[in-house]
Parts: C-alpha cells; structure tokens; sequence
C-alpha cells in the first residue's frame, strides 16, 4: 500500500492508553515498503511546529516542539509528545502542521478563525 501512495502519515500521541506508541512501532518494524524491512533509522527528529507573527485568541493554538518524526521510503512517522489518541482534537496546530507535511505544503498561518 505504501508504494502506490505519495506519503503516508502514522501519527501517534505518546500518552495513549489503548494504543501503545511502541506497539506501534513494533509494527512497522514487521513491515516491508520499498524493498526493505523496517526502518533504518530510529526516529529521533523533532516534530516542530513553527511559530507565527498574529497575536490573538484564534492563534493560541501553540508551536514549538511537539514530538518526534521519522520518513524514510515514503513513509513518516509522527510521535506526539504530551497527548492520547486524540491529538489532532486537542492541538490544533499540530494538525495543521501534519497536514502541510502529508501535503507538501509549507505552513503558515497567516489568517484568523
């Protein structure tokens, strides 16, 4: 599957209960894509969401250093530091971000809600 697609995205929040963030990772090192096993690399990035110059109640969504990332053939790996299962509900920022990277896109948020 990851082959016929552009990018896939694994997101994952740290301090999910039901979904183990290692078991996680456990199974994409079961997994082969691009004629490889496994990652090659540990995932030791920084997931960085960048800051923004609007001040204002609608931008006060965060930025900084999120978690950790990992891409390799085509397929990103994203750990979510100091969330769940529902990261994307509760940092909205973090979803805009993870969007602009399955997007190719860069990120900015120059607008208001």
């Amino acid at each position: 599957m990851i082959e016929r697609l552009t990018k896939t995205v694994i997101a994952h929040g740290a301090l999910d209960m039901i979904l183990i963030a290692n078991g996680t990772l456990l199974m994409i090192q079961n997994m082969t894509w691009g004629g490889k096993q496994e990652f090659q690399e540990m995932p030791q990035e920084e997931f960085f969401v960048p800051y923004h110059e609007e001040v204002g109640p609608s931008t006060l969504a965060g930025a900084g250093v999120f978690g950790t990332t990992h891409t390799e053939r085509r397929l990103t790996w994203v750990e979510v530091a100091l969330t769940g299962h529902s990261e994307l509900l509760l940092f909205s920022s973090f979803l805009f971000s993870l969007l602009s990277l399955l997007f190719s896109s860069p990120f900015f948020l120059p607008f208001s809600f």
